[in-house]
């Protein structure tokens, strides 16, 4: 790796593939929670590869921003691979089921980060925790 040049992270967003009440809102907060990062990190001098930004081009309030298939992963992992990701982070903003991201870690086989919002109106330790342990 040449460290004269910026890191390139790689974020990505999970969601609850189920079917649940608050879907609506719970979406929203994703999206939002996922984008907070991405200027974080890209502030900081980091560049992004973003495939929620491929991925989910059109979203608006009401549809799936995170994550929710097989196919979904299969997708986001190219867009890393393609994008030069050196490392991952999984923002964990709220449960979903950790099979989803431990495919993902599995097919890219980066460096990963658990990342959550300390939000108690969300499940995102839920979903660091149950994750994390599923690693």
């Amino acid at each position: 790796m040449d460290l004269s040049s910026q890191p390139v992270v790689g974020v990505v967003t999970f969601t609850d593939p189920r079917e649940t009440g608050l879907a609506s809102e719970r979406e929203s907060y994703l999206r939002d929670s996922h984008r907070d990062l991405v200027r974080l990190l890209s502030e900081h001098g980091i560049t992004v590869v973003d495939p929620m930004q491929k991925i989910r081009p059109h979203w608006s309030p009401g549809d799936s921003f995170g994550l929710r298939t097989k196919s979904e992963v299969e997708k986001a992992a190219s867009i890393l691979r393609s994008g030069g990701a050196e490392a991952i982070i999984l923002g964990c903003w709220h449960w979903t089921e950790p099979i989803l991201p431990i495919m993902l870690v599995r097919e890219i086989n980066l460096p990963v980060l658990l990342y959550a919002n300390d939000n108690p109106a969300w499940a995102g330790s839920t979903c660091l925790s149950s994750t994390g342990a599923s690693f």
